[in-house]
C-alpha cells in the first residue's frame, strides 16, 4: 500500500481537477464581464448581437465570447491585431487576406463592408 494512490483516491483527484478547471473557467468569463470593454460594446450592441453574446455565454466557452467582444463591430478596426482582422476578412469572404499588410486588409475589410451595407 505505501505510497500507491487507490482508485478511489484517483476518481477523486479527477473530479477535483475537473470542479477547479469549470472555476477557473467562469472567473475568466466573470473577469471579462466586469471590463470596462464589455461594458462599453454590450452598451453599442444591437439587441441581435446581444442574443448571440447571451447564447454563447450559455455554453460557457471563453473562446467564443472573446470572439465576441474582440469581432464586435463598434470596435474600430484599427483597435484589432493583425490575426483578428485576418479572421474578419476570412468571413467576409476577402480574397488574398492572408498575403495583405495590416492597411491593405483594414482598406478591404471596410470596403467589403461598404458593398455589404449598400446591397441591403
Amino acid at each position: 500500500m505505501g505510497g500507491q494512490i487507490s482508485e478511489a483516491e484517483k476518481a477523486y483527484i479527477n473530479e477535483y481537477a475537473i470542479i477547479i478547471k469549470e472555476i477557473n473557467k467562469r472567473r475568466s468569463i466573470v473577469t471579462l464581464l466586469n471590463s470596462i470593454k464589455f461594458r462599453r460594446i454590450w452598451n453599442h450592441s444591437t439587441e441581435e448581437q446581444k442574443k448571440i453574446f447571451v447564447k454563447d455565454l450559455k455554453c460557457r466557452d471563453i473562446q467564443l465570447i472573446k470572439d465576441w467582444l474582440n469581432n464586435h463591430p463598434s470596435i474600430d478596426l484599427e483597435e484589432k491585431n493583425i490575426r483578428q482582422l485576418r479572421n474578419i476578412a476570412k468571413e467576409l469572404g476577402i480574397r488574398n487576406w492572408c498575403r495583405m499588410t495590416l492597411v491593405e486588409i483594414i482598406n478591404a475589410i471596410t470596403d467589403e463592408r461598404k458593398k455589404q451595407n449598400e446591397n441591403t
